[in-house]
């Protein structure tokens, strides 16, 4: 019923140019743009690293898996030799919901994306033990959309665990933008 008031109030207010009838205009505006927030989605892919054999100061390169040949340069400034993909996980989720992956390694990431425009992404993440005692990292990362970043742990002396994670807005979220800009 005051959907329908606020239309008959913007209809009145259009054609007669009274100001005191702004008010259902952005009640009503408001409700189609939080239901346009609701269907973007940032699409989060993750790929879990096993790091190992620490560099000496005589190394001669690094072992990559080929799964992994898109990092290779972001890996070579790392200070180990070898290193294996665990596991790939992907996971797509609204604007402010929070989604968690369980990683291979008994670690479990929270996730929840905070903003996105045109070349930037601004995604909280919490990487726990499995317990979800032992915080490894909590954070607030900011992605050039479609790049890889990387953040780690050692998990011993001669290892550790490398997470390589990449943010995009979906498809469906950039064709309801588009469609959605006025002339």
């Amino acid at each position: 019923m005051q959907i329908k008031i606020g239309l008959i109030g913007c209809v009145v207010a259009a054609l007669f140019g009274f100001r005191s009838y702004g008010l259902p205009v952005l009640g009503i505006y408001g409700g189609y743009a939080a239901a346009d927030e609701r269907r973007k989605e940032i699409s989060i892919n993750i790929r879990t690293i096993k790091a190992s054999d620490p560099k000496t100061s005589v190394s001669h390169g690094i072992d990559v898996d080929s799964r992994l040949e898109d990092l290779r340069a972001k890996l070579a400034h790392l200070n180990f030799r070898t290193f294996k993909m665990i596991s790939v996980d992907e996971v797509s989720l609204p604007l402010k919901k929070k989604g968690s992956v369980e990683l291979s390694e008994r670690t479990f990431l929270t996730l929840r994306p905070l903003y996105y425009d045109a070349e930037r992404i601004g995604i909280w993440l919490k990487w726990t033990d499995k317990s979800g005692e032992q915080v490894l990292l909590d954070t607030r990362m900011h992605f050039t959309a479609g790049e890889s970043m990387l953040t780690g742990t050692d998990s011993s002396g001669d290892c550790g665990l490398i997470l390589a994670i990449q943010a995009a807005p979906e498809m469906s979220a950039l064709q309801s933008e588009s469609s959605n800009s006025l002339p």
